[in-house]
């Protein structure tokens, strides 16, 4: 969340089917990088905001059972790390089942010397600050599993007539076989958003920003007025299995379409691409 596509037939539209086998070996390091840009516009057409960015991990093979893999779980610098108490974090991905965290002491060790570096207490956890930039106080070892989950691309469950499901969508659509713009054969589902979810997350936020701001903004009252809102979009999910010279990744494509109570409407595009390369 992965598996090579490597018997995919490449040539013209040939089936895509699952590689049961795991590409993983023992020693294996992986760069998982996580793009994104986010662009709005008005009703007029006009262009209000716009962002771009990325996020890198590394995940190593350490070792490999009958019953999964153990992996280590990284930043890439040491400057990211020393702002990221949570790795290293050593992983086990089970040939069925969740991932399970193997060096939860270690983390709270490394949670603790943090904490006292910032001459902060527990007290401060699940609070958001704004510093070069926004960021909650995670005091939670497991979210270590939740990040790598974010940058994994577990390319087994892209095949053809696959039922695919995201989150804040609604419902799942099924994985069908399509041609990209370069020729390639690829994997995709289109799949109408989730206003519940989509309005829920936007009060969610508007409550981070009123705790950054010292504005207090209940979750009742943010969720009351996000959901006041007609919400419509899609969110399509591209997959490119891996192929001579390139790399597996997906492309996710979200369009959300707000009309206000008058009328008035914005459109917002996010578009996350998701590359797993071996890197040694």
């Amino acid at each position: 969340m992965f598996r090579w596509l490597g018997a995919f037939l490449l040539l013209g539209l040939s089936p895509l089917l699952p590689l049961n086998a795991s590409e993983r070996q023992v020693g294996d390091v992986y760069e998982l990088r996580l793009s994104y840009k986010t662009s709005g516009m008005n009703s007029e057409g006009q262009q209000t905001s716009s962002s771009s960015g990325h996020q890198t991990m590394i995940e190593r093979v350490i070792a490999s059972t009958p019953e999964g893999i153990e992996l280590e779980i990284d930043l890439p610098t040491d400057e990211a790390r020393a702002r990221e108490w949570k790795f290293p974090a050593r992983i086990f991905k089970p040939i069925n089942g969740p991932l399970r965290l193997l060096n939860e002491p270690e983390l709270e060790e490394r949670l603790e010397a943090w904490l006292k570096k910032a001459d902060w207490t527990r007290e401060v956890c699940g609070q958001w600050i704004f510093t070069w930039n926004a960021f909650l106080i995670d005091c939670d070892p497991y979210s270590a599993i939740r990040s790598f989950e974010a940058h994994s691309l577990e390319s087994s469950k892209y095949f053809e007539g696959a039922e695919f499901m995201v989150e804040g969508a609604s419902g799942s659509a099924i994985l069908e076989t399509a041609t990209s713009e370069a020729g390639e054969a690829v994997l995709t589902a289109r799949l109408p958003i989730d206003p519940d979810f989509i309005c829920r997350q936007q009060a969610e936020s508007d409550v981070v920003v009123g705790q950054i701001t010292g504005e207090k903004v209940t979750l009742a009252d943010a969720t009351n007025m996000r959901c006041q809102a007609d919400l419509a979009g899609t969110i399509t999910e591209t997959y490119f299995p891996a192929a001579e010279g390139s790399h597996p990744k997906r492309v996710r494509v979200s369009h959300l379409t707000t009309t206000d109570a008058d009328g008035n409407q914005t459109i917002q595009k996010r578009t996350e691409t998701l590359q797993r390369k071996l890197i040694r």
